[in-house]
Protein backbone atom coordinates (compact mmCIF):
# COMPACT_ATOMS: atom_id res chain seq x y z
CA UNK A 1 0.00 0.00 0.00
CA UNK A 2 1.73 3.50 -0.72
CA UNK A 3 0.69 6.65 0.19
CA UNK A 4 1.25 10.21 -1.40
CA UNK A 5 1.18 13.70 0.30
CA UNK A 6 -2.03 15.11 -1.64
CA UNK A 7 -5.09 17.03 0.51
CA UNK A 8 -7.51 14.49 -2.17
CA UNK A 9 -7.99 11.84 0.30
CA UNK A 10 -9.57 9.18 -2.38
CA UNK A 11 -5.76 9.30 -4.23
CA UNK A 12 -4.02 9.23 -0.91
CA UNK A 13 -3.93 5.81 -0.47
CA UNK A 14 -3.36 3.01 -3.48
CA UNK A 15 -2.75 -0.44 -3.01
CA UNK A 16 -0.46 -1.68 -6.08
CA UNK A 17 -1.15 -4.76 -7.02
CA UNK A 18 2.38 -6.45 -8.17
CA UNK A 19 4.13 -8.49 -5.56
CA UNK A 20 7.07 -7.29 -4.78
CA UNK A 21 9.32 -8.20 -1.59
CA UNK A 22 9.38 -5.40 0.98
CA UNK A 23 12.58 -3.39 0.01
CA UNK A 24 11.32 -3.84 -3.72
CA UNK A 25 7.52 -2.03 -2.63
CA UNK A 26 9.36 0.63 -0.96
CA UNK A 27 11.23 1.45 -3.81
CA UNK A 28 8.19 1.25 -6.10
CA UNK A 29 6.23 3.58 -3.84
CA UNK A 30 9.15 6.30 -3.42
CA UNK A 31 9.53 6.38 -7.24
CA UNK A 32 5.67 6.43 -8.23
CA UNK A 33 4.01 8.01 -4.98
CA UNK A 34 5.82 8.97 -1.59
CA UNK A 35 6.52 6.08 0.57
CA UNK A 36 4.98 2.97 1.48
CA UNK A 37 1.91 3.96 3.85
CA UNK A 38 2.59 4.66 7.83
CA UNK A 39 -1.07 4.05 10.19
CA UNK A 40 -1.37 6.20 12.81
CA UNK A 41 -4.33 4.35 14.32
CA UNK A 42 -7.03 1.77 14.95
CA UNK A 43 -9.43 3.78 12.41
CA UNK A 44 -6.77 4.50 9.27
CA UNK A 45 -5.59 0.68 10.03
CA UNK A 46 -9.45 -0.37 9.48
CA UNK A 47 -9.73 2.07 6.56
CA UNK A 48 -6.97 0.75 4.77
CA UNK A 49 -7.91 -3.00 5.21
CA UNK A 50 -11.21 -2.23 3.19
CA UNK A 51 -9.66 -1.05 0.66
CA UNK A 52 -7.39 -3.45 0.08
CA UNK A 53 -10.34 -6.02 0.53
CA UNK A 54 -8.75 -9.26 1.58
CA UNK A 55 -5.49 -8.89 0.30
CA UNK A 56 -2.52 -8.98 2.59
CA UNK A 57 -0.03 -6.22 1.92
CA UNK A 58 3.24 -4.53 2.94
CA UNK A 59 3.24 -1.19 5.34
CA UNK A 60 5.48 0.88 5.86
CA UNK A 61 6.51 -0.54 8.88
CA UNK A 62 10.47 -2.54 9.54
CA UNK A 63 12.54 -3.25 12.54
CA UNK A 64 16.14 -2.71 11.84
CA UNK A 65 17.88 -5.01 14.32
CA UNK A 66 20.98 -5.37 12.86
CA UNK A 67 24.30 -3.76 13.57
CA UNK A 68 28.21 -3.97 13.02
CA UNK A 69 30.72 -5.21 15.59
CA UNK A 70 32.99 -1.95 14.91
CA UNK A 71 31.22 0.98 16.51
CA UNK A 72 29.86 3.48 14.71
CA UNK A 73 29.86 2.07 11.36
CA UNK A 74 26.65 2.56 9.54
CA UNK A 75 24.21 -0.79 8.40
CA UNK A 76 23.39 0.63 5.02
CA UNK A 77 24.79 -2.10 2.51
CA UNK A 78 23.59 -5.25 2.78
CA UNK A 79 24.25 -8.67 0.64
CA UNK A 80 21.42 -10.77 1.95
CA UNK A 81 20.95 -14.30 0.11
CA UNK A 82 17.77 -15.32 -0.87
CA UNK A 83 14.91 -15.45 2.37
CA UNK A 84 17.39 -14.37 4.47
CA UNK A 85 17.66 -13.54 7.50
CA UNK A 86 14.98 -15.76 8.68
CA UNK A 87 15.97 -15.93 12.25
CA UNK A 88 14.93 -19.45 11.71
CA UNK A 89 14.29 -21.62 15.28
CA UNK A 90 14.49 -17.94 16.67
CA UNK A 91 18.20 -17.75 17.82
CA UNK A 92 20.09 -16.54 14.75
CA UNK A 93 21.37 -13.26 15.39
CA UNK A 94 24.61 -13.52 14.34
CA UNK A 95 25.61 -13.37 10.40
CA UNK A 96 28.05 -15.56 8.40
CA UNK A 97 29.52 -15.13 4.81
CA UNK A 98 28.89 -17.86 1.97
CA UNK A 99 32.20 -18.41 -0.58
CA UNK A 100 30.23 -16.59 -2.63
CA UNK A 101 29.77 -13.55 -0.84
CA UNK A 102 25.76 -13.88 -0.21
CA UNK A 103 24.55 -13.39 3.84
CA UNK A 104 22.84 -15.53 6.08
CA UNK A 105 22.02 -15.37 9.59
CA UNK A 106 23.25 -17.51 12.02
CA UNK A 107 23.30 -19.02 15.73
CA UNK A 108 26.25 -17.33 17.17
CA UNK A 109 27.84 -20.11 18.72
CA UNK A 110 28.49 -22.18 15.74
CA UNK A 111 32.41 -22.31 15.02
CA UNK A 112 33.24 -20.76 12.19
CA UNK A 113 36.27 -19.24 10.28
CA UNK A 114 36.23 -15.30 10.49
CA UNK A 115 37.74 -12.05 9.47
CA UNK A 116 39.11 -9.14 11.50
CA UNK A 117 39.95 -5.90 9.53
CA UNK A 118 41.81 -2.84 11.01
CA UNK A 119 39.13 0.17 11.12
CA UNK A 120 35.96 -2.02 10.46
CA UNK A 121 35.64 -1.27 7.46
CA UNK A 122 38.45 0.98 6.40
CA UNK A 123 41.50 -0.68 6.97
CA UNK A 124 43.50 -3.96 6.14
CA UNK A 125 42.03 -7.35 6.33
CA UNK A 126 43.11 -11.04 7.66
CA UNK A 127 41.77 -14.06 6.74
CA UNK A 128 41.74 -16.59 10.11
CA UNK A 129 41.10 -20.17 9.73
CA UNK A 130 40.51 -21.30 13.30
CA UNK A 131 36.82 -22.15 13.78
CA UNK A 132 35.12 -19.50 16.81
CA UNK A 133 31.88 -18.74 17.69
CA UNK A 134 30.90 -15.23 16.99
CA UNK A 135 31.97 -13.73 19.98
CA UNK A 136 35.00 -15.42 20.46
CA UNK A 137 36.12 -14.41 16.97
CA UNK A 138 35.22 -10.69 18.20
CA UNK A 139 36.81 -11.48 20.76
CA UNK A 140 40.26 -12.46 19.19
CA UNK A 141 40.03 -9.67 16.82
CA UNK A 142 39.75 -6.84 19.35
CA UNK A 143 42.91 -8.38 21.02
CA UNK A 144 44.46 -7.66 17.92
CA UNK A 145 43.33 -4.00 17.85
CA UNK A 146 40.85 -4.94 14.86
CA UNK A 147 37.64 -5.78 14.73
CA UNK A 148 34.99 -8.14 12.84
CA UNK A 149 34.43 -6.13 8.99
CA UNK A 150 31.95 -3.74 8.37
CA UNK A 151 31.03 -4.49 4.63
CA UNK A 152 29.96 -1.01 2.89
CA UNK A 153 29.74 -2.12 -0.78
CA UNK A 154 30.49 -5.16 -3.22
CA UNK A 155 33.82 -4.37 -3.82
CA UNK A 156 34.18 -4.93 0.64
CA UNK A 157 32.61 -8.74 -0.38
CA UNK A 158 35.22 -9.32 -3.27
CA UNK A 159 37.96 -8.38 -1.02
CA UNK A 160 37.36 -10.65 1.88
CA UNK A 161 36.43 -13.58 -0.89
CA UNK A 162 40.16 -13.03 -1.98
CA UNK A 163 41.31 -13.33 1.12
CA UNK A 164 39.80 -17.50 1.35
CA UNK A 165 42.40 -19.84 0.99
CA UNK A 166 41.45 -22.21 -1.96
CA UNK A 167 42.04 -25.52 0.12
CA UNK A 168 39.79 -23.44 3.06
CA UNK A 169 37.99 -26.17 5.25
CA UNK A 170 35.12 -24.08 5.98
CA UNK A 171 32.60 -22.97 3.41
CA UNK A 172 31.20 -19.79 5.95
CA UNK A 173 32.67 -17.07 7.35
CA UNK A 174 31.61 -14.63 10.36
CA UNK A 175 31.56 -10.95 9.39
CA UNK A 176 30.60 -7.97 11.77
CA UNK A 177 26.82 -7.54 12.05
CA UNK A 178 24.61 -8.98 14.44
CA UNK A 179 20.93 -8.56 16.21
CA UNK A 180 20.66 -6.13 18.49
CA UNK A 181 17.55 -4.65 20.52
CA UNK A 182 14.03 -4.32 18.87
CA UNK A 183 13.78 -1.17 16.53
CA UNK A 184 10.60 -0.93 14.64
CA UNK A 185 10.40 2.33 12.74
CA UNK A 186 8.25 3.77 9.62
CA UNK A 187 9.67 4.12 6.42
CA UNK A 188 8.79 7.37 5.83
CA UNK A 189 10.99 8.11 9.35
CA UNK A 190 7.39 8.93 11.52
CA UNK A 191 7.21 7.98 15.17
CA UNK A 192 5.54 4.31 15.61
CA UNK A 193 2.77 6.14 17.74
CA UNK A 194 0.46 2.95 16.92
CA UNK A 195 1.33 -0.57 16.53
CA UNK A 196 -1.04 -4.00 15.75
CA UNK A 197 0.73 -6.25 18.07
CA UNK A 198 2.60 -6.67 21.86
CA UNK A 199 6.40 -7.80 21.86
CA UNK A 200 7.31 -11.25 23.40
CA UNK A 201 7.93 -11.34 27.16
CA UNK A 202 10.82 -12.38 28.58
CA UNK A 203 12.82 -12.51 31.68
CA UNK A 204 16.77 -13.28 31.48
CA UNK A 205 19.18 -15.51 33.06
CA UNK A 206 23.19 -16.06 32.90
CA UNK A 207 24.08 -19.60 32.21
CA UNK A 208 27.36 -21.20 33.39
CA UNK A 209 29.23 -20.19 29.88
CA UNK A 210 28.22 -16.25 31.00
CA UNK A 211 25.67 -16.16 28.03
CA UNK A 212 22.34 -14.43 28.95
CA UNK A 213 19.23 -16.41 28.01
CA UNK A 214 15.70 -15.14 27.34
CA UNK A 215 13.52 -17.32 29.19
CA UNK A 216 9.57 -17.77 30.49
CA UNK A 217 9.69 -15.71 33.95
CA UNK A 218 7.56 -18.69 35.61
CA UNK A 219 10.89 -20.51 35.47
CA UNK A 220 12.28 -21.61 38.57
CA UNK A 221 15.90 -20.38 38.75
CA UNK A 222 18.60 -19.47 41.31
CA UNK A 223 18.95 -15.71 41.61
CA UNK A 224 21.77 -13.12 42.00
CA UNK A 225 20.77 -10.20 44.36
CA UNK A 226 22.95 -7.11 44.46
CA UNK A 227 23.50 -4.59 47.91
CA UNK A 228 24.02 -0.88 47.93
CA UNK A 229 27.22 -1.32 49.81
CA UNK A 230 30.96 -0.07 49.57
CA UNK A 231 32.04 -3.52 50.92
CA UNK A 232 32.46 -5.41 47.24
CA UNK A 233 32.59 -8.48 48.66
CA UNK A 234 28.76 -8.07 50.72
CA UNK A 235 27.54 -6.53 46.98
CA UNK A 236 26.38 -9.64 45.29
CA UNK A 237 24.74 -12.63 46.89
CA UNK A 238 23.87 -15.86 44.66
CA UNK A 239 20.51 -16.95 46.74
CA UNK A 240 20.25 -21.23 45.87
CA UNK A 241 16.47 -21.19 46.18
CA UNK A 242 14.04 -22.22 43.09
CA UNK A 243 12.33 -18.91 42.48
CA UNK A 244 10.56 -17.76 39.26
CA UNK A 245 11.88 -14.10 38.09
CA UNK A 246 8.94 -12.30 39.70
CA UNK A 247 9.64 -13.74 43.09
CA UNK A 248 12.99 -13.58 43.20
CA UNK A 249 12.70 -9.54 42.18
CA UNK A 250 10.40 -9.70 45.37
CA UNK A 251 13.20 -11.60 47.73
CA UNK A 252 15.82 -9.43 46.64
CA UNK A 253 14.08 -6.20 47.60
CA UNK A 254 12.84 -7.52 50.81
CA UNK A 255 16.29 -9.06 51.98
CA UNK A 256 18.80 -6.83 49.83
CA UNK A 257 18.40 -3.81 47.19
CA UNK A 258 17.35 -6.14 43.87
CA UNK A 259 17.89 -8.19 40.96
CA UNK A 260 21.39 -7.90 39.59
CA UNK A 261 22.01 -5.07 37.09
CA UNK A 262 25.17 -5.98 34.60
CA UNK A 263 27.06 -2.89 33.67
CA UNK A 264 30.17 -4.19 31.86
CA UNK A 265 31.51 -7.77 30.05
CA UNK A 266 33.85 -7.77 33.25
CA UNK A 267 31.54 -7.46 35.91
CA UNK A 268 29.61 -10.42 34.04
CA UNK A 269 32.69 -12.57 34.21
CA UNK A 270 32.51 -11.95 37.85
CA UNK A 271 29.34 -12.60 38.73
CA UNK A 272 29.34 -16.01 36.64
CA UNK A 273 32.80 -17.10 38.68
CA UNK A 274 30.51 -16.26 42.10
CA UNK A 275 27.48 -18.53 40.47
CA UNK A 276 30.24 -21.64 39.84
CA UNK A 277 28.14 -22.81 37.11
CA UNK A 278 24.88 -22.38 38.35
CA UNK A 279 22.35 -20.37 36.28
CA UNK A 280 21.09 -17.55 37.76
CA UNK A 281 18.41 -14.72 37.29
CA UNK A 282 19.63 -10.92 36.60
CA UNK A 283 17.39 -8.09 37.07
CA UNK A 284 16.70 -7.67 33.06
CA UNK A 285 13.16 -7.90 32.32
CA UNK A 286 10.75 -7.17 29.00
CA UNK A 287 6.90 -6.22 29.71
CA UNK A 288 5.17 -5.83 27.33
CA UNK A 289 1.11 -6.39 29.17
CA UNK A 290 -0.71 -3.63 29.09
CA UNK A 291 -4.58 -3.56 29.91
CA UNK A 292 -7.43 -2.33 27.26
CA UNK A 293 -8.30 0.20 29.83
CA UNK A 294 -6.47 2.75 28.99
CA UNK A 295 -4.14 4.54 31.63
CA UNK A 296 -5.11 1.98 33.58
CA UNK A 297 -1.48 0.32 35.51
CA UNK A 298 -0.26 -3.29 35.01
CA UNK A 299 0.91 -3.92 38.85
CA UNK A 300 -1.58 -6.79 40.33
CA UNK A 301 -1.12 -10.02 37.78
CA UNK A 302 -2.41 -14.09 38.51
CA UNK A 303 -1.11 -16.08 36.04
CA UNK A 304 -1.00 -19.62 35.89
CA UNK A 305 2.54 -21.86 37.02
CA UNK A 306 4.67 -21.63 33.62
CA UNK A 307 2.30 -18.46 32.00
CA UNK A 308 2.78 -16.02 30.27
CA UNK A 309 4.86 -18.59 27.80
CA UNK A 310 3.86 -17.04 24.85
CA UNK A 311 3.56 -20.91 23.16
CA UNK A 312 4.21 -21.24 19.84
CA UNK A 313 4.81 -17.40 19.20
CA UNK A 314 1.53 -15.77 18.64
CA UNK A 315 0.04 -15.74 22.51
CA UNK A 316 -0.97 -12.28 23.13
CA UNK A 317 -4.02 -12.05 24.67
CA UNK A 318 -5.16 -13.39 27.89
CA UNK A 319 -7.87 -15.74 28.62
CA UNK A 320 -8.86 -16.35 32.44
CA UNK A 321 -9.83 -20.08 33.77
CA UNK A 322 -12.93 -20.70 36.75
CA UNK A 323 -9.88 -21.91 39.20
CA UNK A 324 -6.47 -21.24 38.63
CA UNK A 325 -5.49 -17.70 36.98
CA UNK A 326 -4.44 -16.17 33.93
CA UNK A 327 -3.00 -18.14 30.41
CA UNK A 328 -1.81 -15.84 27.65
CA UNK A 329 -3.48 -16.71 24.66
CA UNK A 330 -4.31 -16.56 21.13
CA UNK A 331 -6.42 -13.69 20.22
CA UNK A 332 -8.29 -15.32 17.44
CA UNK A 333 -9.74 -18.08 19.72
CA UNK A 334 -13.72 -17.77 20.34
CA UNK A 335 -14.66 -17.37 24.22
CA UNK A 336 -16.81 -15.69 26.33
CA UNK A 337 -15.49 -12.40 27.93
CA UNK A 338 -16.79 -9.43 30.51
CA UNK A 339 -17.64 -6.26 30.00
CA UNK A 340 -17.22 -3.67 32.55
CA UNK A 341 -18.43 0.06 33.43
CA UNK A 342 -15.85 2.41 35.57
CA UNK A 343 -17.46 0.45 39.07
CA UNK A 344 -16.13 -3.09 37.98
CA UNK A 345 -12.97 -1.34 36.37
CA UNK A 346 -12.50 0.06 39.74
CA UNK A 347 -14.78 -0.80 42.72
CA UNK A 348 -13.37 1.64 44.98
CA UNK A 349 -15.05 4.39 42.64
Amino acid sequence: MCYKETSNITERYTLIEELKTWTEAQQYCREHHTDLVSIRNASENEDLVKKAQGKPFWIGLFNETWKWSHQGDSYTFHNWDNGQPDNRGGDQNCVMMSKTGEWFDYDCNSQLAAFCCDGGSSGQCFYEGTGKTWQEAQSYCRKQGRDLPSIQDQAMVKKLIGLIPFLSLYNWYWIGLYRDKENWQWSSGGDVIYTNWEPYLFCASVNSEGEWEHLFCGQRNYFMCYSETSNITERYTLIEELKTWTEAQQYCREHHTDLVSIKSAIENEDLVKKAQGKRFWIGLFNEPWKWSHQGDSYTFHNWRNGEPNNWGGDEKCVAMSKTDGWNDYGCNNQLAFFCCEAQCLHPSL
